[in-house]
This record gives structure tokens, C-alpha cells and sequence, in this order.
């Protein structure tokens, strides 16, 4: 029985990074036609209605416990719901799905060093060799496979620093969903970080329409794009990464976002038709490498261990 369920929540475990690499593709798709707080407004609007009829009664019942807990939830919302997406969404103006994609896949990382900052862990020899090898792939994937002739001109792309500040962001809220109150149920919990993040959204929406003068077609294909990302990114994403987060803990969560590279790396050339390279697959697999290079020195462990018994 225990085999059964915790293969359940593996597979739960992939959704986030699947929906995660929808989120890229599909808003690459349309960032063009919808401005970035718009879009990001209207997907979490979205999300928050949906969500009403199923929630309010728990939110409101938890109001008391919401309001001491504030802080926290606030963090929460701020990092996952409202700055990660606009930064990935202004990211994508100016690089591709792809990269934004792969950059944002450093996070687990910057989980690891926020462990060690907040809590004091130690790192072991075979998370620093994770951390090196990780950071090549990463290196290798922004300098377009040329690493000591654009070390200096790195960062020169807006998009993959913006992509970056992203993957800080996400990074803060993985590792800040690890201290969800304990006496808020998980539909409360939720939405009211949805719906603190989308009344912070609010404002900048309102400045991007009546200021900027950012108005969008209301047509079938942004429509369909904003319902997508608002249910199956917003909803199903985030419910399903909080759900895997407290079954099977931030790190394994954290390593199978790796997969997220890989989805968006197919969807992109399937529906965006950009161009997959030889030094995206090298960086991908160099990455992928390091981010298990724990597992596999433990793997390596027990073997000769068990030659040794033998």
C-alpha cells in the first residue's frame, strides 16, 4: 500500500513542472498580444473565481487564523503568485521559452542555499559538486554554448536576467511553503494566497490599462490562453506542487522541476517552432546531472558497500 501511494504523489510531483512548461510556452505564444500584468491578472482572476465556490466557506471559517498568520502568507503570495510570474512573463519578451525555462530550473539550488543561510544546514561534498556542475549546464545554456568568449556579455540579455529574478523568487516560495501554518487547512491556505497575490496584482493592472494604455483582443486564442494558464497552470500547478511539497518534501519536488527544461524544450519546438541546439541538450543534461549527482554518489555508495559485505 505504501509503494502505491507514494508512486501516486511522485506523479503528482510531475504535474508542477509539466504545467510549469505549458506556462512558458503559452505565454510566449501570446505575450505579444497581452501585456505581462494582464496577463498575469487576468490568469490569477481567473484561478481566484474558480476557486470561490470550493473555498470561500473554509477562508472565511479561517479568517482569524489568516489574519495572524499574515507574514507568512504574504511571502508566500508575493514570491510565487505575484513577482515570479511577472518577472517570467517580461522575461519572455526579450528570450525564449526555452531558456527562461532552463534558467528558472536552477531554483533547487537557490533552495539549498537558502537552507543553508536561514537554517545553518551543512552542505556535503556531493551537493557543492551538485551546485558546480549544476551552474555549468546553466552556463552553458546562456552563453549560447560559448562560455569563455561570452562570460563577460553574460548577462546582456534582459530576458535571462529578468529569468533569473524569477528563479529567486520561485526559490523563496518553495522554500517559505515548507512553514505553512499548520492551523490552516490546505483549500484556505491556497486561496488566500491567491487572492492576496491578485489584490497586489491590482494596482499595476490598473496603471497598465488606463495609464500605459495596454488593451488586449478579446479573441478566441487569448481567451483560451488566459482559462489555461488561470486552471490548469494556476490551479492544478500550484494545488498539485503544495500537495507534493508536503507529502514528499521541497528537495524531491525541487529535483523533479528539473523535467520542466525538458517539456518546454518539446513544446516549444512543436508549437512555437523555435530551434533546439546541441548546447541546450548538453546544458540539460549537465544540469540534470548535477542536480542528481547526491543520488548518484549514494547509489554508487551502497554498491560497493554490498561488494564489500559479499
Amino acid at each position: 500500500m505504501k509503494q502505491e501511494i507514494k508512486w501516486w504523489y511522485y506523479m503528482v510531483a510531475l504535474v508542477p513542472p509539466f504545467m510549469g512548461a505549458v506556462s512558458y510556452v503559452m505565454s510566449k505564444y501570446v505575450i505579444n498580444d497581452i501585456s505581462p500584468i494582464s496577463l498575469l491578472f487576468y490568469r490569477w482572476l481567473v484561478a481566484v473565481v474558480i476557486l470561490t465556490p470550493f473555498s470561500i466557506k473554509p477562508f472565511l471559517a479561517e479568517i482569524s487564523n489568516i489574519r495572524a498568520n499574515i507574514g507568512i502568507l504574504s511571502i508566500i503570495a508575493i514570491s510565487g503568485v505575484t513577482l515570479f510570474n511577472l518577472f517570467v512573463y517580461y522575461a519572455l519578451q526579450y528570450t525564449t521559452s526555452t531558456n527562461t525555462s532552463i534558467i528558472i530550473g536552477i531554483f533547487p539550488l537557490v533552495v539549498l542555499a537558502l537552507g543553508v543561510i536561514i537554517n545553518k544546514d551543512k552542505l556535503k561534498k556531493s551537493q557543492i559538486y551538485s551546485i558546480i556542475f549544476s551552474f555549468l549546464g546553466i552556463l552553458i545554456i546562456l552563453s549560447r554554448g560559448q562560455i569563455l568568449q561570452s562570460l563577460e556579455g553574460l548577462f546582456n540579455n534582459l530576458g535571462d536576467v529578468l529569468a533569473l529574478m524569477a528563479t529567486i523568487c520561485w526559490a523563496i516560495y518553495v522554500f517559505s511553503v515548507k512553514y505553512k501554518p499548520i492551523n490552516l487547512s490546505f483549500r484556505a491556505f491556497v486561496y488566500a494566497t491567491f487572492a492576496i497575490g491578485t489584490i497586489l496584482i491590482l494596482p499595476l493592472y490598473l496603471l497598465d490599462i488606463l495609464y500605459l494604455e495596454h488593451v488586449f483582443e478579446l479573441n478566441v486564442t487569448n481567451v483560451s490562453v488566459i482559462f489555461c494558464l488561470g486552471f490548469g497552470v494556476s490551479i492544478v500547478g500550484m494545488m498539485s506542487l503544495n500537495i507534493s511539497i508536503a507529502r514528499i518534501g521541497p528537495n524531491i519536488s525541487s529535483i523533479l522541476f528539473y523535467f520542466a527544461p525538458l517539456f518546454t524544450s518539446i513544446m516549444a519546438v512543436i508549437i512555437l517552432e523555435e530551434e533546439l541546439k546541441s548546447f541546450h541538450v548538453a546544458g540539460i543534461i549537465i544540469i540534470l546531472f548535477g542536480v542528481n549527482f547526491p543520488l548518484i554518489v549514494r547509489l554508487l555508495n551502497r554498491k560497493n558497500q554490498a561488494r564489500e559485505v559479499s
